[in-house]
C-alpha cells in the first residue's frame, strides 16, 4: 500500500572560483563526482561567527547541504551568516559532508536521533524507513508565500498522500546537450536538434557516417545512479509511467518497457564504446573535447561547467541545449526535485524560519547560480544570469512535460533499487544479455526488494 508518511557580488567571486576550479569543484547534486565521491569522509563542522543576540538562550540548528564542500561554502556560509544576523536568537552551524558520504551513514544518524535540523533531502526519499516520521510535514513551519513561487505540477509531485515534507529548490528534468559545430559538419541544422527518438537515431547515423565521431554519450557506469536514471528515462519515454506503481509493483514488465531497452541497444550502435566506464561528468568532459556530439541524461546541473567551457552565453556557443527526445508515450521526463527538509521537532519553528529564508528569491538566485539550477522565481528571472534562451529548455524540461520521479518513492528503502538495477542495465548495455532478460532479471530484483521488507 501507499506509505501514508512515508542573499550579490561576493556570489559572483565565490561562483567564479567555483567554475574555473578542479572537475568536482563544477560539479552539482546530479553529478556523479559531487554524487559519489571515492571517500566518504565528512568535513569538519563549521560555526559561523554569533551576532549578539538579545537575553535569552538561543536556539542551536545544525544544517547539512551534501556535495562539494566549495559549493556548500560559497553558498551557506555567507547566507547563514546574514541570516544570524537577522535571527539573534538562532545559532546555526554547518555540517559538510559529501553526497556519498551522506547516503552510507544517514541511516545511522537517524537511527540515533542526531540528524540535523535542516537537511537538503531527496523527493524519492519521502518514505525512506530511517527517515520515516522524523521528516516533518513542513507547511506548518514555513512562510506560505514561498509556495506561491513553485509551480504547482512540482508541489504536487512532492506530496505524499497531499502531505508536503520537503521545499523543492533544485527542480531539474532530463535535457539533451549536444554540439552545434559537429551538426554542422555532419550536414544537420544546429538549430533543429532531433525530437523524437527516431529524429535521434537518424541524426546518430549521420553523425557518424559523416564525421567519424562518436555520436552519443550515455553515463552508463554502474554504482553512481546515473545509469539507472537514464534507462528509467527511456522506459518512463515508453511507458508514461513511473518504474514502479503506488504500490511498489514494475510497470515495464510489457511490450512497452521492452521496447524501450530495444530502442536503447539500438542506440548503443552509436554510442561511446566504454559507456560503461563513464558517469554523467565523463560524458560531459566527452563532449567538451568534441569526442562525442551528443550527450544524453544531464541536466541543470552542468550548466555552470559548461559556461566555463563555452562562455556564459550558451545561446551563442558551439554548445547546444534542447528538450530529451521524446518517446512513443510523448512529453514525459524523468526529474529530481530535491530541497529543503525539517528533520527535528524540537526545533521545528526554528528551522521553518531558516527555511523560509532559505527559499526567499535572492537566497534561492545565489543557490541557482552556484549549483546551475533551474531559476522559477520572479526575481530570479528579472536577473541578467538568466536572460538566455537555453534557461527555457529547462523550464520546458519540468512545465510541458509530465514528470516522472525517481524510483522509490513510496519505497522504505530506495537505494535498494539503484543497488540491485544498475548492474542489470549494466549487463544490457555491454551485450551480455538481451533486453527480456534485463527485464525478466529487473522484476526479480525487485520482487526480492519488496519480499525484504514485507510489500507482498
Amino acid at each position: 500500500m501507499k506509505k501514508m508518511l512515508c542573499l550579490f557580488l561576493s556570489f559572483l567571486m565565490l561562483l567564479s572560483l567555483t567554475a574555473c576550479g578542479d572537475s568536482a569543484a563544477t560539479q552539482a547534486p546530479g553529478d556523479d563526482t559531487d554524487a559519489k565521491p571515492a571517500d566518504g569522509s565528512s568535513a569538519a563542522e563549521t560555526v559561523l561567527p554569533e551576532e549578539a543576540s538579545s537575553t535569552g538562550e538561543k536556539t542551536k540548528l545544525t544544517i547539512l547541504r551534501p556535495g562539494d564542500e566549495k559549493k556548500v561554502r560559497a553558498f551557506l556560509e555567507p547566507v547563514v551568516e546574514e541570516f544570524m544576523k537577522e535571527n539573534p536568537d538562532i545559532e546555526v552551524t554547518i555540517q559538510y559532508e559529501s553526497w556519498g558520504g551522506w547516503i552510507s551513514k544517514y541511516p545511522t544518524v537517524f537511527q540515533a536521533g542526531t540528524q540535523p535540523d535542516v537537511i537538503f533531502w531527496w523527493d524519492k526519499a519521502l518514505c525512506d524507513m530511517y527517515a520515516q516520521g522524523k521528516i516533518l510535514p513542513i507547511e506548518d513551519y514555513i512562510d506560505p508565500a514561498i509556495l506561491e513561487e513553485i509551480p504547482q505540477n512540482i508541489l504536487d509531485t512532492c506530496k505524499i498522500d497531499g502531505t508536503l515534507y520537503h521545499i523543492p529548490v533544485d527542480m531539474y528534468g532530463f535535457v539533451m546537450y549536444y554540439r552545434k559545430d559537429i551538426f554542422e559538419q555532419a550536414g544537420l541544422d544546429p538549430d533543429a536538434p532531433p525530437k523524437t527518438w527516431e529524429e535521434l537515431l537518424a541524426a546518430a547515423k549521420q553523425i557518424k557516417e559523416k564525421t567519424g565521431v562518436n555520436p552519443i554519450g550515455l553515463p552508463g557506469k554502474a554504482g553512481l545512479e546515473s545509469c539507472h536514471e537514464m534507462v528509467a528515462e527511456f522506459i518512463t519515454q515508453a511507458t508514461g509511467e513511473p518504474l514502479l506503481d503506488e504500490n511498489n509493483r514494475v510497470t515495464f514488465d510489457n511490450e512497452k518497457g521492452l521496447e524501450a531497452l530495444n530502442y536503447l541497444n539500438d542506440l548503443m550502435q552509436y554510442a561511446d564504446p566504454n559507456v560503461t566506464d563513464y558517469g554523467r561528468g565523463d560524458v560531459r568532459q566527452l563532449l567538451k573535447d568534441g569526442q562525442i556530439a551528443i550527450e544524453l541524461g544531464d541536466s541543470t546541473w552542468a550548466v555552470p561547467e559548461f559556461q566555463a567551457a563555452f562562455g556564459e552565453n550558451l545561446d551563442e556557443s558551439d554548445l547546444g541545449v534542447a528538450d530529451a527526445p521524446t518517446g512513443p508515450a510523448g512529453k514525459y521526463n524523468w526529474c529530481g526535485l530535491d530541497g529543503w527538509a525539517i528533520a527535528q521537532e524540537d526545533t521545528a519553528e526554528a528551522a521553518g524560519r531558516l527555511i523560509t529564508y532559505l527559499c526567499s528569491p535572492e537566497v534561492s538566485y545565489q543557490h541557482h547560480s552556484i549549483y546551475g539550477g533551474m531559476p522559477y522565481t520572479s526575481y530570479e528571472l528579472e536577473q541578467p544570469a538568466f536572460h538566455y534562451d537555453f534557461w527555457n529548455v529547462f523550464k520546458s524540461a519540468v512545465s510541458d512535460f509530465t514528470l516522472i520521479q525517481r524510483i522509490g518513492k513510496y519505497h522504505p528503502a530506495p537505494s535498494a533499487f539503484y543497488t540491485e538495477l544498475e548492474p542489470i542495465w549494466q549487463e544490457m548495455l555491454m551485450g551480455s544479455i538481451d533486453s527480456e532478460t534485463a527485464i525478466e532479471e529487473a522484476v526479480t530484483a525487485v520482487d526480492d526488494i519488496n519480499s525484504r521488507y514485507g510489500i507482498q
